[in-house]
């Protein structure tokens, strides 16, 4: 996910925490993408993603990665900080750098633009 932290914000996400934190999703969308109202995701190609993206593509753009590409954990980035969680380890890194929140942002732009219109 990525927000900037301007007077527009606007979270990006790349998501398998549907399937590891099942729970997590009703917390995540109540208090923060609801906050932030723009939006855009990035799910594995699965059963599970392809059901989460129909119910929740309706109030903001939901992509699939491709299926030769599965996702194994989950990223948010800000402005400044990158949060990268390993799903089946359940294991995370914070790192604060605009340097490598923006590579990461940049990252994502570019997997968002491979990946699979819903």
């Amino acid at each position: 996910m990525w927000i900037n932290k301007n007077q527009n914000p606007t979270p990006i996400f790349i998501y398998k925490i549907y399937e590891a934190f099942p729970d997590l999703i009703n917390y995540w969308i109540k208090n923060y993408i609801q906050k932030y109202k723009k939006s855009k995701e990035i799910i594995s190609y699965n059963k599970e993603g392809i059901e989460y993206a129909k119910k929740e593509g309706k109030s903001r753009p939901i992509r699939l990665m491709p299926k030769e590409l599965p996702v194994f954990a989950d990223s948010v980035i800000t402005n400044d900080k990158l949060f990268i969680v390993s799903l089946n380890n359940k294991f995370g890194v914070l790192i604060e750098s605009e340097d490598l929140a923006q590579t990461y942002k940049n990252f994502f732009l570019l997997a968002w633009q491979a990946a699979k219109k819903i």
